[in-house]
């Protein structure tokens, strides 16, 4: 009888699995197989910074630091490392050392594994988990038992696409409607003035950066490019050609690895250590950036346990992070455009997005990726647009304040 019970129990999970499993589409995963090739493929790809427990930082950062001297500036410390550590352990789609995955296939045999709670409600979540004899309550006791499940935090490791628990230990489960999220600091341009921030993600690249630049100089448009560390060693002399331009670069991490960004601030603070490296080879170490744009966006940050770490990092820093209201819609141009051609389908999304912002009248911050021809042949029509519609051009080094999503 209770082998009949345990049968059913394991086929219930696996049914729940199934039924839940997070399925990424083809061109997500080709674009950030394009990111990582460029990690993979890279010509000369500086060894990764071993730092002692007391090392400093070496970037320059924006934040005015005081203190007296001979004094390690406080801004620029990196916190000695938890004793407990909540990292996500490396998915199937980003690159994961020999060490990750010999102690994830040790460890795999304590962990109970449950899908994500995204379409449970409170009561059903709490459930769930007493099944598996987890005594789990909501983390606020205003939580009613039909408020959707919304954020899970316990101890243990997590991936993406299950929540892994390590039985026996206490988990807390935050429950019960939607986070509460700052609302996002509008642009204080003027009552009047239209501006568009064009942006590009996830280069340089070999010759669409210099495709790009020239477009942008053909229209006396200025554009921010937000890079990635590792292309920049690949493909060295395009970061030097995008500052000569007159365009702003900003920092989109050295590795676009995500586990390894957002596991935590150190983890955080090394990524970046490595871009800082990569663009002085190219532009001096008196170069200073004060922007950010998080891989994948802050909704993708947010679900890693180093979230606010990181955040509360790059406030200290005075860094203005940056996600989008509007893009092209480049990374999905192969599955979702129909009978469309990736350029016409990229400007059908870009004609609609921008009517709804002109409409409400909210920043216009365009994401597009450099990565995509597609991106480059319609650009020029997307200018003329924008230009049609009365919007000039600037880098988001003349926005007032920053711009992430909820």
């Amino acid at each position: 009888m209770k082998v009949k019970k345990l049968f059913a129990l394991s086929f219930a999970v696996l049914l729940a699995l199934f039924s839940c499993t997070v399925t990424y589409d083809e061109d997500v995963s080709l674009h950030r197989a394009i990111v990582s090739m460029q990690a993979e493929h890279a010509e000369t790809i500086a060894p990764k910074a071993d730092y002692a427990d007391d090392a400093v930082p070496a970037f320059v950062t924006p934040a005015n630091v005081t203190g007296e001297p001979g004094d390690t500036p406080d801004a620029l410390t990196q916190d000695e490392p938890e004793t407990t550590s909540t990292s996500p352990p490396e998915t199937a789609d980003t690159a994961q050392s020999a060490e990750t995955t010999e102690a994830a296939t040790e460890d795999a045999e304590n962990y109970v594994i449950v899908p994500r709670f995204f379409n449970l409600n409170v009561a059903q979540a709490l459930e769930y988990l007493a099944s598996y004899g987890i005594d789990a309550k909501p983390d606020s006791d205003g939580a009613v038992p039909d408020a959707p499940v919304v954020v899970v935090s316990f101890y243990g490791k997590w991936d993406d696409e299950n929540f892994y628990f390590i039985a026996g230990r206490d988990v807390t489960l935050k429950v019960g409607g939607v986070p509460d999220q700052p609302e996002p600091k509008d642009d204080m341009t003027p009552k009047g003035v239209k501006i568009a921030y064009l942006t590009f993600d996830d280069g340089p690249s070999n010759y669409n950066t210099y495709r790009i630049l020239d477009i942008l100089d053909s229209y006396g448009a200025k554009a921010t490019f937000f890079v990635v560390g590792n292309a920049i060693e690949r493909f060295p002399g395009r970061v030097k050609a995008i500052s000569e331009s007159g365009n702003l670069i900003a920092c989109h991490s050295y590795s676009h690895n995500y586990a390894d960004i957002y596991s935590s601030k150190d983890g955080f603070l090394d990524d970046m250590q490595r871009w800082y490296d990569a663009v002085y080879a190219e532009l001096g170490e008196d170069y200073c950036c004060s922007l950010y744009r998080m891989p994948g966006g802050s909704a993708c940050a947010r679900r890693y346990a180093g979230y606010s770490d990181i955040v509360d990092e790059l406030a200290r820093r005075e860094f203005r992070v940056f996600d989008w209201t509007m893009s092209n819609n480049d990374v999905w141009s192969r599955s979702k455009a129909g009978d469309l051609s990736p350029v016409e389908y990229q400007k059908k999304c870009f004609r609609e997005q921008l009517e709804a912002l002109d409409a409400a009248g909210k920043p216009v911050i365009i994401l597009m990726h450099e990565t995509y021809d597609s991106t480059v042949e319609m650009l020029p029509w997307a200018i003329e647009l924008l230009q049609s519609k009365g919007y000039s051009f600037d880098t988001l080094e003349g926005y007032i304040g920053e711009y992430t999503q909820r």
